[in-house]
């Protein structure tokens, strides 16, 4: 009895009344969070569907900010330039539907059977080096592989066959999309308004939260502006590349490694696999000449072209730049993977002002 009672009034001493309500309350809360998990979910899920046009529309009209900026600096009036850009856009994505996407699409059978015929071309090089004796788990690999391939490939032939659906599924969506371009175009319109608005609400806030404000700024503009220069350079590289080893997919090819770009290091090393695979059926020698290409390319685009192409040091280590893919993913899905590395730079400049001001403190108490 005289133990119970010495823990009791220790626990009395160290843990008054006031704060054990705290801790009982903060577990009633996660509890009740817990209990109706699903009701926030929808929520929130609703909440997102009903932001998602206005989120696109600032991202659209933040990304052509810059070329509008441009042509008003070259004596071009504002409303024209907006215009211009959107019209320009609007050109290209016809062009790139009606002419480039069936091109591709007829490209695409012959660009899963060479996936094939390297996926093959490895397993039995694989099985002749073991003496065809293959371990049991890694054939239903190259099966599951083969067949995942060529049940894609078989939804290809009858892709006009399906338009009509994929055509409705489009239009269901389109009341979205034109809103969201509707969203974007005013935004345009009132660009300089809403950045003063902002401006203006984060002063009233703090004087900090404004400058945290600009940091985030110069870091996406330099990272929009780097990427979309490497995406083009990406794309005329290895078109050369591709072209000249003599791989007949080599605009897919192309098309996929300056894509990837948006997905830091993966999207890059995958559309390389993809690459090597369908070049397999080619000489040896050209497919020599492409692994030597492809590793003095990516060594010459890191710490040669890049570093030229941005006008800040934006460093994104590859641990953070998966694991902000990996987040983003799991919490929106693939705009989450998109919005992985802007979010990540955003949040990596605060703590860099942050880790500033401390070390500028510091040095004040010293002096």
């Amino acid at each position: 009895m005289k133990i119970l009672e010495r823990f009791e009034a220790r626990l009395e001493r160290d843990l008054p009344l006031h704060s054990l309500i705290k801790i009982v309350l903060v577990l009633l809360s996660i509890m009740l969070l817990q209990m109706t998990g699903s009701i926030w979910t929808s929520i929130l899920r609703k909440i997102w569907q009903i932001m998602t046009p206005f989120v696109c529309g600032f991202v659209i009209a933040y990304i052509l900010r810059k070329p509008i900026r441009w042509g008003t600096d070259h004596k071009i009036p504002h409303n024209v330039m907006i215009f211009a850009v959107y019209i320009v856009i609007l050109v290209f994505l016809y062009w790139l539907i009606s002419s480039l996407v069936p091109m591709l699409l007829d490209k695409a059978t012959g660009f899963i059977n060479n996936l094939i015929n390297g996926v093959n071309w490895l397993y039995a090089k694989y099985a002749q080096m073991a003496e065809n004796d293959v371990p049991e788990w890694i054939h239903a690999i190259v099966q599951q592989a083969v067949s995942a391939l060529t049940s894609f490939q078989g939804l290809l032939p009858d892709f006009p066959g399906s338009l009509p659906n994929v055509i409705s599924n489009i239009l269901s969506s389109v009341t979205n999309v034109i809103f969201t371009v509707i969203i974007s175009l005013y935004m345009c319109f009132q660009w300089d308004k809403i950045r003063f608005t902002i401006i203006r609400v984060t002063r009233r806030h703090s004087r900090r939260s404004t400058e945290a404000l600009f940091l985030i700024n110069d870091e996406l503009t330099s990272y929009l502006r780097s990427m979309l220069l490497s995406m083009l350079v990406k794309f005329v590289e290895y078109s050369i590349v591709y072209f000249c080893i003599g791989n007949q997919d080599w605009l897919i090819l192309a098309l996929l490694t300056s894509i990837g770009l948006i997905i830091p290091y993966i999207g890059p090393t995958v559309a390389n696999v993809f690459g090597i695979l369908t070049s397999l059926s080619l000489p040896v020698p050209n497919i020599i000449i492409l692994l030597v290409l492809i590793v003095v390319l990516s060594n010459v685009d890191e710490y040669v072209i890049t570093p030229l192409l941005r006008a800040r040091t934006t460093n994104v280590t590859p641990l953070w730049a998966l694991f902000s893919i990996y987040a983003g993913g799991t919490l929106l899905g693939i705009p989450g993977i998109i919005m992985a590395v802007p979010v990540y730079l955003s949040i990596h400049a605060i703590l860099k002002m942050d880790s500033k001001d401390s070390i500028e403190k510091e040095g004040k108490h010293e002096a």
